[in-house]
């Protein structure tokens, strides 16, 4: 038997959602992670699952950068903050209708200060993904963090020859 890591690195432990969403203008399914280790060596296979999602999404080349951007700061900071001595895990929900792109990353842990939080390279993770997206919100509960970050489609006019 394969352990969650070995699974995901064979493509079996990523797990897309089959239903496609019922929005107007949306073929596209919803994409669906759960249960994900709160792991660092996770999260470039999540981005790279997220950024094929945007991509499809039919965002602007410069969204897609954005989104997988926002969502890997995202993911970073569940890594680094969320679980204390024991590992955790998380969920991530990206969504679309024909205006917005939304993805929601969810932990079950509770924040904690980086180890050297005196370090002045730091905690701009944040800040970053409020740049990046065209809303974001930050939502502590007494048992986890969720990260909502929303895309507005940008408007592609005509092109001019």
């Amino acid at each position: 038997m394969m352990s969650a890591h070995e699974q995901r690195q064979h493509g079996q432990g990523i797990r897309v959602a089959a239903n496609r969403s019922n929005k107007p203008g949306s073929g596209l399914a919803d994409l669906r992670l759960s249960n994900v280790p709160a792991v660092i060596d996770e999260l470039t296979a999540v981005r790279h699952t997220v950024t094929r999602w945007a991509s499809a999404a039919e965002l602007s080349d410069d969204q897609v950068q954005d989104v997988a951007l926002a969502v890997h700061e995202a993911l970073t900071n569940v890594v680094e903050h969320a679980y204390h001595v024991r590992g955790g895990e998380f969920d991530l929900h990206a969504a679309q209708d024909r205006e917005n792109v939304t993805i929601t990353v969810t932990d079950h842990g509770q924040w904690q200060p980086p180890a050297n939080s005196a370090e002045t390279l730091r905690g701009r993770g944040l800040m970053l993904i409020k740049a990046l997206a065209t809303e974001f919100e930050l939502r502590r509960r007494p048992v986890g963090t969720v990260v909502w970050m929303r895309w507005a489609r940008l408007a592609i006019g005509p092109r001019l020859s």
